[in-house]
């Protein structure tokens, strides 16, 4: 009988549940990190606080046990709710890239080192023979432009155009890209632009910039920077006659934009053959007689602006296509 009433006492102080609530309800996070929800469900002495979690966009983040992974940009709501009583709460989550500001307007995207294949397999029926063999290569980390340099970020720091300016029928304004500026026209504007930042901005090798194209630890395995639709992220001969505004198009899985088509790219590298040899931070040939351009631009049809395309160009050519964007270690 003692046992019996005991078992009674207990039952008496267990209660059903009749709230849920999280300890926030708007989260900002950046891609690739992580946070965690702790929910309290009421009252204390509830006898059942089991609770499950649900995403309502599980490409903008996952949601496990409360803890949050932030996988691309947008927004989602994330949802416990009891399994006693099926009470609710929510928290919007929203996801940006991982951007930082920094000089004249710049602004960097950070990339997590990492390995990748670089070029097309022999099997790639759209590649060319200079992007083949495909290799393996692994980069260190960096920080990458978010967009190529923008004419005004050119005149703010070199006050002229080295040769013809820019102009209406090839794009002209602020927030158009810097061309007909060659290579080494560009070693001349990151000498200015590191003597006035105190900084070490240089030309991405062209294994980092296929890193960062192809969307580097985050990558997707996209023919384009970002997508396999080349109108999705690309200013190309199909769909413009000339430069345009950057960042107009979409951007890739690192929040990157116009690494396909609007203009095509300096590189710091000399032109020289692929090999299969697995590599570590590779600056290609010690010497050469041209610089690699990468992207494609508007000039250019689709085959030419997929991340494995590769160009080659003399260190003092100028092109209304031509442009850069510039690197961090």
């Amino acid at each position: 009988m003692t046992v019996a009433v005991f078992g009674l006492l207990i039952m008496s102080c267990q209660k059903p549940v009749d709230s849920v609530s999280l300890d926030q309800n708007t989260l900002m996070m950046k891609i690739g990190t992580t946070a965690t929800l702790v929910a309290t469900v009421k009252p204390d002495k509830a006898a059942d606080k089991s609770v499950t979690w649900s995403t309502s966009d599980a490409e903008i983040a996952t949601v496990e046990n409360g803890k949050i992974t932030a996988l691309a940009e947008g927004k989602t709501t994330v949802t416990v709710i009891t399994v006693d009583g099926n009470k609710s709460a929510t928290c919007q989550v929203t996801v940006n890239y991982d951007y930082i500001e920094s000089d004249y307007g710049i602004t960097l995207v950070p990339v997590e080192g990492g390995t990748f294949t670089m070029g097309s397999a022999n099997s790639d029926a759209e590649a060319y023979s200079t992007e083949k063999p495909a290799h393996q290569v692994t980069v260190s980390g960096f920080k990458i432009m978010k967009y190529e340099v923008t004419q005004k970020q050119w005149h703010d720091i070199m006050d002229s155009w080295p040769a013809e300016e820019p102009n209406s029928r090839d794009g002209a304004g602020d927030n158009y890209p810097a061309y007909n500026v060659s290579w080494n026209d560009i070693q001349a504007f990151i000498t200015k632009l590191n003597q006035k930042t105190g900084k070490k901005y240089r030309l991405p090798t062209e294994a980092e910039w296929e890193f960062a194209a192809r969307g580097g630890i985050r990558s997707k395995g996209f023919k384009y920077s970002g997508s396999n639709n080349i109108s999705d992220v690309a200013y190309y001969r199909d769909n413009s006659s000339k430069t345009n505004p950057v960042g107009s198009k979409q951007p890739n899985e690192l929040g990157i934009y116009d690494m396909s088509g609007n203009v095509g790219e300096w590189c710091y590298d000399w032109d020289g053959n692929y090999t299969e040899d697995t590599q570590t931070n590779p600056t290609g040939p010690a010497t050469g007689t041209t610089k690699i351009t990468r992207g494609g631009s508007w000039n250019n049809g689709a085959r030419n602006c997929r991340v494995a395309y590769r160009e080659n160009f003399g260190i003092n050519a100028r092109y209304s296509y031509m442009g850069f964007r510039l690197v961090l270690p």
